[in-house]
Parts: structure tokens; sequence; C-alpha cells
């Protein structure tokens, strides 16, 4: 039985061999369409940005907002081309009660109700899980419910982004709490009555053996197997692992833990994979780690029909090539297009083999066939005119023929951007 088609979209298997090929500085344009931190905004935008069917972006940002503690906020498309972008706070975190300080970004359901998670905050001080409602006719506020607060032993902390299944539940992990200290990943299922209170069930407590502290979102394939990075090992090494979480047989409660890649797997140095997520391209999985501060990597986990044996493969390393100009820190994962080539960012810059702080947009382009290797196109590096964005954490969006994300900092304020990147 093959595995094509159990992830949640098609593809079909290809095998990479972990062939460098030299990168090369791409003619890209870049353009800064908001800059955070004036008088009551958001700062520090952490997270990767959603979009509606008006080509509007929505994001989140750690700090800022009416109580400094973070703030939700839209982005919409000027009516005429080259007039500025618009920005709209659609919620200040802090207010008594309530979360703060988000790390992660936004999802929509169906009805355009917005959700996330946020790290500190909520009835107890650890995190909650949020959803802000949009307007009703006639209104323009929106409005926010908590729809679970973290206590400890259930989590705490959630530095990741929400998925839904099928069902509409909602998935989710913690970097801290838990049985073990070491985080949780965690359900959390609507009420049969609306106005009713939300449950939730922990799948899984980290640490104790298993990995722990993850900080990505996870994600889910088409028989309801989740999969996660962790930021540390629950003993022995802090590097991390890449698991898949998978539901009770007929019959059975407990969900089975397997760990899929160990840090020290990939290519036999540790290698910190920290907030980076995963991505589906072509049946397997990508995503990044960083094996010292000038050395960083992504790699390809390709599954056997079983989904139990995986293959590991390292497709590129950033700074390999000694004295060119190149990424490294790797904090977001990567995004796949149709025909699987990879998009991402890196928080810093190389340059003669020096670190900058500033940071890079990349592709990274599928070999034509298995006996070629991937090619790197470095669309962006930030800091080069004033007013740019400076050190992007968020993975990217593509739309429209452009890539789009956020800075943590620069801008003309210091506080961060939201961009867009013509390849």
């Amino acid at each position: 039985m093959s595995h094509t088609g159990f992830w949640r979209g098609t593809g079909v298997m290809l095998v990479a061999f972990a062939v460098l090929s030299v990168s090369q500085v791409w003619a890209s344009s870049e353009s800064v369409l908001w800059s955070f931190g004036g008088p009551g905004d958001g700062k520090n935008p952490y997270a990767e940005l959603i979009t509606d069917w008006k080509g509007s972006f929505y994001g989140t940002t750690l700090n800022g907002g009416g109580n400094d503690a973070g703030a939700v906020f839209k982005l919409t498309r000027p009516a005429q081309s080259g007039a500025p972008w618009t920005e709209t706070l659609l919620w200040s975190f802090g207010g008594p009660g309530d979360g703060s300080n988000p790390y992660a970004g936004l999802l929509w359901d169906q009805q355009g109700n917005l959700y996330g998670t946020t790290q500190d905050g909520g009835a107890n001080g650890q995190g909650a899980v949020y959803e802000l409602s949009a307007p009703i006719e006639g209104e323009m506020q929106w409005t926010e419910t908590i729809l679970w607060s973290f206590s400890g032993p259930d989590g705490a902390n959630p530095y990741a982004g929400l998925i839904w299944d099928k069902l509409g539940n909602l998935y989710g992990t913690t970097k801290a709490g838990g049985v073990n200290g070491k985080g949780t990943v965690f359900e959390l299922s609507p009420p049969s009555t609306e106005g009713a209170a939300w449950s939730e069930n922990v799948l899984w407590s980290l640490g104790n053996g298993s990995g722990g502290s993850p900080e990505a979102r996870l994600i889910m394939d088409s028989h309801g197997n989740l999969y996660g990075t962790n930021s540390g090992r629950g003993i022995g090494p802090s590097s991390g692992s890449v698991f898949q979480l998978v539901p009770p047989a007929p019959g059975q409660t407990q969900w089975s833990y397997r760990e899929i890649a160990q840090a020290g797997d990939i290519r036999t140095a540790p290698c910190t994979f920290g907030a980076n997520r995963l991505a589906y391209a072509k049946g397997d999985l990508y995503s990044a780690c960083t094996v010292r501060s000038t050395k960083s990597r992504i790699f390809q986990l390709t599954p056997s029909d079983s989904l139990t044996v995986w293959k590991r493969t390292t497709i590129w390393e950033f700074g390999s090539q000694g004295t060119g100009v190149d990424g490294v820190n790797p904090q977001s994962g990567v995004i796949a297009d149709p025909e699987g080539n990879l998009y991402g960012t890196t928080v810093s810059s190389l340059n003669g083999g020096q670190i900058t702080s500033d940071g890079t947009v990349f592709e990274l382009i599928r070999p034509a066939s298995d006996q070629s290797g991937w090619e790197e196109k470095l669309l962006w590096t930030f800091g080069q005119t004033p007013g740019d964005g400076l050190n992007p954490y968020s993975s990217l969006i593509y739309a429209n023929g452009q890539l789009f994300g956020t800075t943590a900092n620069g801008g003309a304020s210091g506080a961060g951007t939201v961009f867009s990147i013509t390849p």
C-alpha cells in the first residue's frame, strides 16, 4: 500500500539525493507593506500571516497593542496599486483574564472567526486558546472568547498555532506543563450546545524519554495522525526531534507516540529544531534545523508504506559555500509550491563566513531528476535599505505570485514589518 494520498493533499513519491548545489543571489524585489510600532500599534510579529478572499492579511504581534501585551491586526490591500496599505487592530490582549503575548499565528473557521493561542495570560496565567468573532452586521468591534485557559498539568505556555480536523476539533501543543513539565499535545472539542464550554483532552504529555518543548504548529494526515517537532529532548541531548502521534485503535483510548527523526540522525551531527514547523510536499515531510551559529540544514523525511520507517536526507546546507552570501538559523520551517519547490526564511545571514543579524528569504528548487541536487535562490537579504525589516521568524505564504511574511524587528520604528517579495 502506497503512502501517496495519506496527506491532506496529493503527491507523487519523489526521493532526492543529498547532492548540494551552489546558491545564487536572485534579482527579486521587496516592499515593506507595514512598519509596526506607532502609538498603540502592535510590535514584534513572530508568526506567519493568513489571508482572506479580498487579499487582506491577518496576523499577531508578540508585544504592543493597547495593553503592551500583543495584538491581532488586519492589513487591508489598497484599492489602487501603489497606494498605502491600511492597518486595523482587531484586538489588544492583556485585559483581566485575557491571554497575552501571542507567538502563534491565526486560524480561520468557515464563518470567518479567528482562532489562536497566547503563551501567557488566561485565567491561570499559563496561556490560553482564544476565538475572535467577526463583527455582526452594523457593528465594527470584534469580540473575544477564551476557549481554554491552561493550568499546568494540562499544559502551559503554547507557542504554536492551531489546526482543525474535519469534525471541528482543534489541535495544538504547549511548550511546558503536562505530567513531566515538558509540554503536551492537546485536543479541544467544541460543545454540543452553543455557548457551553469547550473540553480539552491531553493526547500526550511529553518528556520522560520522549521529546519535549514543542514550539511549532502540528500537521495532520488523512488518517488523523499528527506530526510535529520538539525543540528539546525529554532526557539527554536538548536539540529536538520530529514526532508522529497515532490515534487510538478501535476500542482503545491511548494515542501512540513515535519519534521518526532525532537531532543526531540528521547527518549525525546534533541539529537544533527550535520552532521549525513541518511542511508536506510530493509525499514527503520537510523542515529545517541549525547545527551551529554558522551552519543550518533543510532536511527531507520520506516514509515507508507503513509510515513507521522514515528515510532522512539533508537536501541543503546553509553556509556550505564558505565565502558566499547565504542565510543561517531558520526558525520557521518551509512552505511548498505545487511543483514541490520550497520557500522559507532565516533569522540571520552569512557574508564571507561571518554571521550578521539581518536575515533572508530563500527558495529551494526541486531537482529535475534524482541524480541532480537541489538549487538555492537567495531571494532577499534584509537590512539592505533604510526602514527594511530584520529577523524574519515567521514562515511565508504565497499569494498572487508573491511571497508575504513578517519580520520581528526593523522597519521605520524598529518594531517589525509586514513585507512582500516578488521573485
